[in-house]
């Protein structure tokens, strides 16, 4: 069963739109963690055979690599500044970019 969304952290998110942007970044570092890339680069790369999704595809892969992509890119900025004290920001940095590497290039 789903549980629902606590209201005072829900309203506390609302009402600061930057910490619920670094909380997204940090849900996208999060899924990276707990998901095989080379299980995700196969996937993509059946998904980019397919010329009703291809251009989206490629579109979104080309996204998340600029966002995650490099050490200091908007997303891991972002990522580090949410996961503050929870991560060590070296494992995160390094985590975003070796992710989003294995990724294929749409």
């Amino acid at each position: 069963m789903p549980t629902m969304p606590h209201p005072g952290r829900e309203a506390e998110r609302l009402g600061t739109p930057g910490r619920l942007r670094d909380k997204d970044a940090s849900d996208v570092l999060q899924v990276m963690i707990a998901s095989d890339p080379g299980d995700v680069a196969a996937r993509a790369a059946r998904i980019l055979e397919h010329g009703d999704s291809a251009t989206a595809a490629a579109a979104g892969l080309a996204h998340l690599r600029a966002l995650f992509g490099a050490p200091r890119s908007v997303g891991v900025d972002m990522a580090a500044r949410a996961l503050a004290g929870a991560m060590p920001e070296a494992r995160l940095r390094a985590t975003a970019v070796a992710f989003t590497a294995a990724l294929p290039i749409g």
